[in-house]
This record gives structure tokens, sequence and C-alpha cells, in this order.
């Protein structure tokens, strides 16, 4: 095989790899979608995202490895990438993803229950002090 073939062997089969990550970092934000509820304008925003980031790796791929040339085969390679996860990773990494990320957010509820516990507590306090002064100011006016 030529020096040229192999080269061009590579760089298909690192294609290969950006389209399965490309897989995953789609699912990472479908499964963050499906786990906190978003209206049209942050799921476009997200879009956007996905594809800038999703574009800027191919591109940077191609500007590495083929000197910025897009070919068919690059092309091919991603999509492919793509392909195989959505039909062999996708399953198993969606479930992982999404139990991942309802672990996340429960210990998040949870420091967000300890660092507002104490401010609950304090605002309460001062609530009680408060209505403590101006009843007893009341009963003070009242009698004068």
């Amino acid at each position: 095989m030529s020096e040229m073939s192999v080269l061009q062997g590579r760089i298909f089969c690192c294609c290969l790899v950006c389209g399965l990550f490309t897989g995953l970092w789609y699912d990472l934000l479908r499964t963050l979608r499906m786990m906190i509820r978003h209206n049209d304008f942050w799921v476009q925003v997200e879009d956007i995202m996905f594809i800038f980031t999703a574009a800027t790796g191919l591109f940077v791929l191609i500007h590495k490895y083929n000197h910025g040339s897009i070919r068919l085969y690059i092309l091919l390679g991603t999509a492919l990438g793509i392909l195989v996860y959505r039909a062999v990773f996708h399953p198993l990494t969606g479930y992982l993803l999404k139990k991942l990320m309802t672990a996340i957010l429960n210990v998040l509820k949870i420091l967000v229950i300890i660092l507002v516990w104490p401010a609950k507590k304090t605002i309460k306090c001062i609530y009680i002090i408060l209505k403590n002064t101006f009843r007893t100011v009341r009963m003070i006016n009242s009698r004068m």
C-alpha cells in the first residue's frame, strides 16, 4: 500500500473517532434537555453551541491532518462515526448519562438545601424579631 493510502486510512479513522465524540456530545446535550426543561430560546442556543463545537472540532481535525483539504472520505468517516455511535453506543451511554445527570442534580439539590437552610433560618429569626418588635411598638403606642 502506498504511503498516501495509509495516511488517508488514518485520517478516516480519526474522522470516525471524531464522529463518535460528536454523537456523544449531542447525547449529552439531549440528556440535559430531557432532565432540565428548556424554552425554545435555550434549545436554539444549545443547538448553535453544538453546531459550532462540532464544526470547530472537524475543522481542527481537517486542518491538522489534511492541511485544510476537505475530501469525501473525511465527511464519510465523520458521518459513519455518528451512525456507529447511534447504533451501538447510544442506548448504553444514553442510560448512563441519564443516571449520571440524575446523580449530579441530586447532589446539587442537596447542596442548595444545605446552603439555603442557614439563610432561611436567619430570615425566619429576623422576621420573628421584627414581628415581635412591631407588636411591642404597637402595644406601647396604644397605651399612650
